[in-house]
């Protein structure tokens, strides 16, 4: 066989045939590099526009006032250099609770931003709140948006419309109803005037007015003997350097369902149990000296509350559903029950026994002193104290395994019968410092 260029055709065949196999297991590698990229850029490029929106607008406002609506052209009022294929539009709105949603709707030839709202395939608008789920990543098939990601997917489109045609977007912001499209806003608009709701803003609406409902339940009911929710539950014994002031314990105890009937159907369940101790013939500058220990817990469709303490009862390191951890108070300083509750995936834990031992000390010195002396101190202790257990009131959503606990946990009946916290505390009969 004759040879051409020092190859036979043969060796030419083989090198022709190695070279083809190469190709096709290295091209895949190559385009999905190239899509990968690509994908990164559009991410990034919505970003941008994000930054540059926000500083013109911020200008905007300094030089006119803050409007409540906005809405800027990518390609001709953002001054930027150059836009390429991209094409769209930033809306800056003012909701009723007066902060700003800034929805950003942007698309080239292969990819465009899009949110999906509902159960259905059609159920799809074509742009993102940035404020709520920041850069956004591509997504071969959308879910509902939960408000904590935006996504964009492949096509492209000239349609960034916030609403169906019969809403002019200029009026929003004046809006109650209407079939608006605006997806999940910082304000939490219903579902109702046909905008996508927040579940975890729902959660945390919900869970914030129930327990303001119990809150003020409890004051209305510790002056009535004839509450169905308060139950004297013993005697106390209050110490003053050694000098025994005799209490009442009760137990006030309100279901959800008791502010809200339809509870069941809305997948509803928890309780507010409030321990609290009367001792009317001692006063602290003429107020009565009150003890006080706050257990909340709320669970819905999509999330629950949960706290992991290691407790002053025998147990340790459970996780339970409580509001607050036991404190000496009095009424002029007593723990403001604010509930601020913060989304997590994973728990810490809470070191109640230190806590309560150190509140015990805390309100020894102040106890002991004349009428106004260390009473800025005091004061002081009691706020940094509420500050410290607002960052350990949490909750997690029910799919997450980390989170997990039993549903019993919100039934108040089984809670009651089975506490996971110990109901039947003891506090200390004589003030002493933590080591």
């Amino acid at each position: 066989m004759k040879k051409r260029n020092g190859f036979t055709l043969v060796e030419l065949l083989a090198v022709i045939v190695i070279l083809a196999i190469i190709m096709i297991i290295s091209i895949p590698s190559v385009l999905n590099t190239l899509t990968a990229a690509r994908q990164k850029t559009f991410g990034e490029f919505v970003t941008k526009v994000y930054n540059v929106a926000q500083t013109k607008y911020i200008k905007d406002g300094l030089l006119n006032g803050e409007p409540n609506y906005v809405k800027y052209d990518i390609t001709k009022d953002l001054d930027m250099s150059s836009t390429g294929n991209y094409k769209g539009y930033v809306v800056f709105l003012k909701t009723k609770s007066n902060t700003t949603d800034v929805y950003i709707g942007i698309s080239d030839e292969e990819y465009h931003t899009a949110t999906k709202y509902g159960n259905n395939d059609t159920d799809v608008i074509n742009y993102i709140n940035y404020n709520l789920g920041g850069e956004p990543k591509f997504s071969p098939e959308l879910s509902i948006t939960n408000g904590r990601a935006n996504y964009f997917v492949s096509g492209k489109t000239d349609d960034f419309s916030l609403t169906n045609g019969d809403v002019n977007e200029e009026e929003l912001i004046n809006t109650s109803e209407g079939s608006l499209l605006v997806p999940i806003s910082s304000d939490n608009i219903s579902s109702t005037n046909g905008i996508i709701s927040n579940p975890e803003k729902d959660f945390l609406k919900v869970a914030n007015e129930f327990f303001y409902k119990a809150a003020s339940s409890f004051e209305n009911d510790k002056n009535n003997a004839n509450s169905p929710y308060k139950v004297q539950i013993g005697p106390k014994t209050f110490y003053v350097e050694s000098t025994p002031i005799e209490g009442t314990n009760y137990i006030y105890t309100y279901p959800v369902n008791v502010f809200y009937p339809d509870a069941a159907e809305k997948n509803y369940s928890g309780y507010v149990i409030i321990l609290h101790s009367d001792y009317p013939n001692a006063s602290i500058r003429g107020i009565p000296i009150t003890e006080r220990q706050t257990y909340f817990a709320f669970k819905d469709a999509n999330y629950h509350t949960i706290t992991k303490v290691k407790g002053v009862s025998p147990s340790q390191n459970r996780q339970v559903v409580t509001m607050t951890y036991p404190l000496i108070q009095h009424n002029e300083y007593i723990y403001t029950s604010k509930l601020n509750l913060k989304r997590i995936d994973n728990l810490t834990t809470y070191d109640l026994t230190t806590a309560y031992l150190q509140g015990l000390y805390d309100y020894k010195v102040f106890e002991n002193q004349a009428a106004e002396k260390d009473l800025e101190a005091f004061e002081g202790k009691m706020k940094a104290r509420n500050i410290m257990t607002n960052n350990y009131q949490y909750f997690c959503a029910n799919d997450n395994e980390t989170c997990e606990i039993p549903d019993s946990y919100y039934n108040l009946q089984e809670v009651l019968a089975n506490p996971p916290f110990d109901l039947a505390l003891e506090w200390e009969s004589e003030r002493i410092k933590p080591n």
